[in-house]
């Protein structure tokens, strides 16, 4: 073989090696990229592991990673993943924002134990980010029961709480949670559970929720939000169904209801308007006229009253509505000096021969009262002493006439008498009226209205 053959040999086998390195190295780069390595191991969804929830107001969407490897990707607020078998040992976790380049919130680590579930969950709002990690084991739960835990999440509630659950079967209290802590499970009736907040120690309503509980299984409610912020983001209580081991968006109940009715009971005050939360829900109500029977959320309501068309309350506060409960509100005394008046309206039934009747005293510079009601049966009168403000309990009188005198309490004097017809079957509320004495004087009136019609009346008078 000639030297330039034998040169070109060489060349040729050199450059063929080269390829064949370069196209190994190629391949290397294919094998092991350069962004994140993934975790080795496989987390399949089961029944015991880690479940990671979202719960921080203000934040878009965050990533939960266990051992390198995205156990929650782009999770948005109020969602759950599903529970991950992650196996037994240590593993490492970390929380991080959906971001470019993405922040990392929180790493740590857990000696998991596979009996156990463990919820990872974030609470507050971004700038006061915080996470909790919540432990349980996995229970039988018998028929006809359910268990319930609740999370308190947000610093917009301030202070302990006091959580009432009421059922058919009673009423249970749960005392003392702080900011950040978990409750045990408490095993309750399922179906409807009223889930009343109070700020600890008190009868202040912080929210209520009618809660529908599955029999058989287990809940984790979560308490969390902002005041101010999005309709999505409001302090609620939001649930989560334990018993389901798959992604879960978090949900609520609805909120509790009571009822309540709207009278305008000052004579010298124009027509106004009447607004619960800030909310204008009646217009143009003049004197004497009750409104309709209207629904609001149950527990801590703002009630004002304003001129008809008005901005400048003449009369706001607040005040506690229980659930499925019947509330009267009285706007009363002169228009310079307006207030209100919150009393309950028992639920009450009376048979086609009877009538139930009680007074309200709305009258603010009338004297106290002493009433004579007499019916035309031979049993002996019924008498009511009240001062301004005060209501009576219902009393049941025979349908037919009722003679009325109504004296000046501890004298003889008699402010108005007369005789009225009370229809049977039916419950009438009796005002005390009007001003007798002043700037703004006119006669002091006995009106009626019937409690048990649900619909706008005007008072009416017998005499």
């Amino acid at each position: 073989m000639s030297r330039n053959i034998v040169s070109r040999f060489l060349v040729v086998s050199g450059m063929l090696l080269l390829t064949i390195v370069f196209a190994s190295c190629d391949g290397l780069s294919r094998r092991f990229p350069t962004d994140e390595i993934t975790s080795p191991f496989t987390f399949l969804p089961g029944q015991t592991g880690v479940r990671f929830i979202n719960l921080t107001a203000k934040t878009t969407q965050l990533d939960f990673i266990v051992a390198t490897k995205k156990l929650a990707s782009s999770a948005s607020y109020k969602t759950a993943s599903a529970i991950y078998n992650v196996g037994s040992g240590s593993r490492t976790m970390q929380i991080k924002t959906v971001a470019n380049p993405p922040v990392l919130l929180s790493e740590f680590s857990i000696t998991v134990d596979p009996t156990k579930i463990y919820t990872i969950v974030t609470y507050d709002r971004l700038e006061n980010y915080q996470y909790t990690i919540l432990e349980s084991v996995p229970k039988v739960i018998g028929t006809g029961k359910s268990q319930i835990r609740f999370f308190h999440g947000t610093k917009d509630i301030s202070g302990t709480v006091d959580i009432k659950i009421v059922n058919e079967k009673g009423t249970r209290i749960i005392e003392g949670i702080n900011f950040g802590n978990v409750t045990e499970y408490l095993e309750t009736e399922s179906g409807k559970n009223n889930i009343i907040v109070l700020t600890s120690g008190t009868n202040s309503v912080i929210m209520t929720v009618v809660a529908h509980l599955e029999s058989g299984k287990t809940y984790s409610a979560f308490m969390t939000g902002i005041i101010g912020g999005l309709e999505t983001q409001k302090v609620d209580m939001n649930f989560l169904n334990d018993s389901d081991a798959r992604a879960q968006v978090l949900y609520n109940f609805g909120s509790g209801e009571s009822r309540i009715r709207f009278l305008h009971a000052s004579s010298d005050a124009p027509q106004l308007d009447f607004l619960v939360d800030d909310v204008k829900i009646l217009t143009d109500q003049p004197f004497k006229l009750a409104s309709s029977v209207l629904k609001i959320k149950a527990g801590s309501r703002n009630i004002k009253v304003v001129e008809s068309g008005g901005v400048t309350p003449l009369f706001g506060s607040s005040y506690n509505f229980d659930l499925d409960k019947f509330y009267m509100f009285l706007a009363l005394n002169n228009y310079l000096n307006l207030g209100g008046l919150v009393y309950e309206i028992p639920s009450k039934t009376v048979g086609g021969d009877k009538a139930n009747l009680r007074v309200v005293h709305a009258s603010a510079n009338a004297p106290s009262v002493y009433i004579k009601l007499t019916t035309s049966d031979i049993r002996p009168p019924n008498f009511v002493t009240l001062s301004f403000r005060g209501v009576s309990n219902y009393v049941e009188y025979p349908a037919g006439p009722v003679d009325v005198a109504i004296y000046q309490a501890g004298t003889t004097d008699t402010l108005k008498y007369g005789r009225m017809l009370l229809d049977g079957g039916r419950n009438y509320t009796a005002y005390i009226l009007g001003f007798i004495s002043g700037t703004v004087s006119s006669p002091i009136s006995f009106d009626l209205l019937m409690d048990s019609e649900p619909e706008s009346q005007t008072l009416f008078s017998w005499f």
